[in-house]
């Protein structure tokens, strides 16, 4: 009987120690969540003190930028027609900048469209070089690009666009037309210009034939 007894008061000494053990536990888990919060308080503090200093330091008129509404975006095609011409603005290549750069022999056109320029049509009328590019249009600042004896021997140099979406550049020459050289480049074209000079004869040069 005394052994039964004993053994229950083990028992419950066990009981007790195991509920004592989960209660230290539980405090322990507490403890460690309360100083991790402690350790993330300067952490906020400081941005909460950065956020006022900025606050403080923007303007008081400092206005919240316009937001685009809905129907300010492209919409898109509704019918047929609509979808075909954004198709062919998508597929067309668009000039945005035109601009020459002086050389040695002559004058540089460059067009700038921020891909390749389809092949050119090329073709010579009078003293006039012309370039014609298919599928492509020019969106310049101005409007179309003229250049008026941009170097010696060249009268005109010009930029046009034409209908169903081609673009046409002119050289002019002054007497002749020029020698133009074509360069693909994979931000546009560069047109290199060299003006060609008339060789005049006098009488004093021509040979007789008797």
């Amino acid at each position: 009987m005394k052994v039964i007894l004993d053994y229950l008061k083990q028992q419950a000494i066990n009981q007790r120690f195991d509920r004592l053990l989960k209660q230290v536990c539980g405090v322990m888990v507490m403890l460690s969540r309360l100083m991790m919060l402690f350790s993330l308080f300067p952490v906020l503090m400081a941005q909460v003190a950065w956020a006022e200093m900025e606050t403080e330091q923007s303007s008081p008129h400092q206005t919240i930028p316009n937001i685009p509404r809905l129907n300010q975006f492209d919409q898109p095609a509704t019918t047929v027609d609509e979808w075909v011409t954004q198709l062919t603005q998508f597929s067309n290549t668009q000039v945005r900048n035109v601009f020459l750069t002086p050389t040695v022999g002559g004058v540089n056109v460059i067009l700038e469209s921020g891909q390749p320029l389809p092949t050119p049509l090329t073709s010579v009328v009078g003293n006039a070089f012309i370039a014609e590019f298919a599928n492509t249009e020019l969106h310049l600042a101005e409007g179309e690009f003229q250049a008026a004896n941009p170097t010696k021997g060249i009268a005109l140099v010009s930029v046009t666009s034409l209908p169903n979406n081609r673009v046409r550049v002119a050289i002019t020459g002054v007497d002749t037309p020029p020698t133009v050289n074509l360069s693909l480049e994979s931000q546009g074209l560069v047109l290199a210009i060299t003006p060609k000079t008339e060789i005049v004869t006098t009488d004093e040069d021509a040979i007789e034939i008797l």
